[in-house]
C-alpha cells in the first residue's frame, strides 16, 4: 500500500506541473501487482492530465481479462501489414540486395506480422536461410499452448498433412472429437 500510495503521489505532483504519458509495453507480461497500480491510478486521478498507453499482444485478454474494464479505455487492434507495407519492411531489414523470391516467401511466412516480419528477416540475412528463429517458435508455442487441449489435438493431427488439410482426414486422426 505505501508503494502504490508513493507512485500515486508521485504521478500527482508530475500532473500538476505538466501532462504525463505513461506507456507499458508487452503488457501481456506485466504481473498483478503492476496492472492493479496502474487501474488505481487512473482511478484516483481520473481528473488530471494524465494518458496511459498499454501495448499488448492478443493474451492479455487471457492473462488479464477484462483489465482497466471500469475505466474509459479505448482499445485499438492492430490488422495484419499489408503485403506492400510487409515487403518493404522485408526489404528494409535485409537490404538492397534481397531477392524478389527471398522476400516473397519471408513475406508469406510472416502473414502481416511486423515481428514474424523482422524476426524472420534477421534469420535469413544472418545467413540461417528458412529455420524459424528461436523469437518466432516461443511466439507460436505460446500461443498454441494458450489454447485448450482438443484445440491443440486438431491443429496437431491437421499439421500431419502439412499446409493442406482436410476435415475428414483430421476427423481421422483424432477419432470421435468433434473437429468443427
Amino acid at each position: 500500500d505505501q508503494t502504490r500510495r508513493a507512485f500515486e503521489e508521485l504521478v500527482e505532483a508530475e500532473t500538476r506541473a505538466r501532462p504525463v504519458l505513461v506507456t507499458l509495453d508487452d503488457l501481456q507480461w506485466g504481473d498483478q501487482a503492476s496492472v492493479k497500480y496502474v487501474d488505481h491510478l487512473l482511478m484516483a486521478l481520473h481528473d488530471r492530465p494524465l494518458l496511459v498507453i498499454g501495448a499488448a499482444r492478443p493474451e492479455i485478454d487471457t492473462e488479464f481479462p477484462g483489465i482497466f474494464g471500469e475505466r474509459d479505455v479505448e482499445i485499438v487492434r492492430l490488422a495484419e501489414l499489408p503485403k506492400r507495407a510487409a515487403e518493404a519492411l522485408v526489404r528494409s531489414a535485409l537490404g538492397p540486395g534481397a531477392s524478389d523470391a527471398s522476400v516473397a516467401r519471408i513475406v508469406e511466412r510472416g502473414a502481416g506480422n511486423a515481428l514474424y516480419l523482422e524476426e524472420l528477416a534477421r534469420a535469413v540475412a544472418e545467413g540461417k536461410g528458412d529455420d524459424l528463429p528461436d523469437t518466432v517458435l516461443a511466439m507460436v508455442e505460446a500461443r498454441l499452448g494458450s489454447l485448450e487441449g482438443d484445440a491443440r489435438l486438431v491443429l496437431r493431427a491437421a499439421s500431419v498433412f502439412g499446409r493442406s488439410f482436410w476435415r475428414g482426414g483430421v476427423k481421422a486422426l483424432v477419432g470421435s472429437l468433434d473437429v468443427d
